[in-house]
């Protein structure tokens, strides 16, 4: 029996997408972070994919001044191994990607199918993806449906000030925008400790409380045996706490971002065997 050419080539497409799916990024759902030149400055987002027919969820990051101009010079060079090492800080992702040019709203290879592949290497995106990945997410990703609005440039102070919002009013006449609710949005943290000593937990507790910070809870981890302390976050570390977990001696490179955090808090920060450690350089950082 001869097989038709058109249904070979049909049969051909679908073995092939097939067999492409066990090379690509066969993780769901797929974290990835955009960096993206806008109107006015570089903005920088969370995209998780997922399979089937269920939406790209789009989260703003928020960049501090010198993380924002970093940004920039990071989508003017064009530089794939500096871009890597700046998402590094903000979290760890399924892959990362540049796009220097504005009005490119996402990369081309997102759920753009066969059609994309035509228009997509015109162009200009910057990543650490090899074809095969490409492939995968254009058969298997959707494409994000809007572009969230990302916060205004801040610094670490920034953080702790008021956040001023208009008063909202179902008829335009009774608008008054002279009037405004001034509220405060702190981060809520959850510390545990992961390395047995005691009131490890409640010394990390002591250190990170402060401005735009409120501890809700301190505990026992699910084990004593973290070797460093680590971060959960539900979404970007927050510039107050970024911060704080500075002066503790806590990197970004700690923190693990995971939207699905299984706590009431923002953040869970394990405090790990350096505990010890964090504690001797505390004191030697007030003591010069």
């Amino acid at each position: 029996m001869k097989i038709p050419l058109k249904m070979f080539l049909v049969l051909f497409v679908i073995i092939f997408l097939s067999l492409l799916s066990l090379l690509g990024l066969d993780r769901h759902p797929i974290k990835a972070f955009v960096l993206k030149m806008g109107e006015t400055h570089a903005e920088a987002y969370q995209l998780t994919l997922y399979s089937g027919n269920r939406e790209t969820e789009v989260l703003p990051v928020t960049l501090l001044t010198q993380q924002r101009k970093d940004a920039e010079e990071i989508l003017a060079s064009g530089d794939r191994k500096y871009l890597v090492e700046f998402s590094n800080q903000l979290g760890k992702w399924s892959f990362v990607a540049g796009l220097p040019v504005k009005g490119e709203v996402w990369p081309w290879y997102l759920g753009g199918g066969l059609k994309a592949f035509e228009a997509g290497p015109k162009l200009t995106v910057v990543d650490n993806l090899n074809w095969f990945d490409r492939v995968y997410l254009n058969f298997n990703a959707k494409v994000p449906e809007s572009v969230p609005s990302t916060p205004a440039e801040m610094t670490i102070d920034d953080m702790d000030k008021p956040i001023k919002s208009p008063t909202a009013s179902p008829t335009p006449a009774a608008l008054t925008p002279s009037t405004t609710v001034v509220a405060t949005v702190p981060v809520r943290v959850e510390i545990q400790n992961g390395c047995g000593i005691t009131n490890a937990a409640e010394w990390a507790a002591r250190k990170l409380k402060g401005n735009g910070i409120v501890i809700t809870q301190t505990g026992n981890a699910d084990n004593f045996h973290y070797a460093k302390t680590l971060v959960k976050s539900r979404t970007a570390v927050p510039p107050a706490m970024a911060e704080a977990l500075k002066r503790m001696g806590i990197g970004l490179e700690s923190v693990q971002t995971d939207p699905k955090l299984d706590s009431q808090a923002d953040l869970v920060v394990i405090v790990g065997m350096d505990y010890l450690k964090l504690r001797k350089k505390k004191r030697e950082r007030i003591h010069h």
